[in-house]
C-alpha cells in the first residue's frame, strides 16, 4: 500500500508543477504583451475611459466656452465705447478749439477792415487836399503868367 499511496502523492506533486509552471507562462505572456504595447481588453477600456469625455463634461466645457467668449466679447465692447466717447470728447474739444479760433480771426478781420477804411479815408482826404493845393499852385502860376 505505501506505492499505491505514493502513486497519487506524485501526481499531485506533478499537478502542482504544472500548475506553476502554466502560471509563470501566462505571466511571462503577460509581461511580453505589456513590453509590446498589447494590453488587456480590461486595460484598453479603463484607457478608452480616461482619454475620452463624456457629452456631459463636453457640453460643460462647451458652456464654459460660450460664457468666457460671451465675457470677452462685452469687454471688448466696453472698450470700444470708452474709445469712442473720448474720441468724441476730443473731437468736440477740437471743434470747440476751432470755433474760438475762427471767432478770434473774424474779430482781427474786422479791426484791420476798420483800420484800412480809416486809412483810404485819410487818403482820401489827402488827395484832395493835394488836388486843391495844385490848383492854387496853378492859379498862382496863371496869374504870374498874365502878369
Amino acid at each position: 500500500m505505501a506505492g499505491s499511496d505514493s502513486v497519487p502523492v506524485g501526481i499531485a506533486a506533478w499537478l502542482a508543477c504544472l500548475t506553476f509552471v502554466m502560471g509563470t507562462l501566462v505571466l511571462g505572456i503577460k509581461m511580453v504583451k505589456e513590453f509590446r504595447g498589447h494590453p488587456d481588453a480590461s486595460d484598453v477600456q479603463a484607457m478608452v475611459a480616461d482619454r475620452y469625455v463624456t457629452r456631459m463634461q463636453c457640453e460643460k466645457g462647451h458652456d464654459a466656452m460660450n460664457e468666457t467668449v460671451k465675457d470677452l466679447f462685452s469687454k471688448i465692447g466696453g472698450v470700444e465705447r470708452g474709445a469712442a466717447a473720448a474720441l468724441n470728447i476730443e473731437v468736440r474739444s477740437l471743434r470747440q478749439e476751432r470755433k474760438e479760433d475762427a471767432a478770434i480771426l473774424q474779430h482781427r478781420l474786422s479791426k484791420f477792415e476798420e483800420q484800412i477804411g480809416g486809412l483810404v479815408t485819410s487818403t482820401t482826404l489827402q488827395n484832395n487836399q493835394l488836388n486843391r493845393i495844385d490848383e492854387k499852385i496853378d492859379n498862382i502860376m496863371r496869374k504870374q503868367r498874365t502878369n
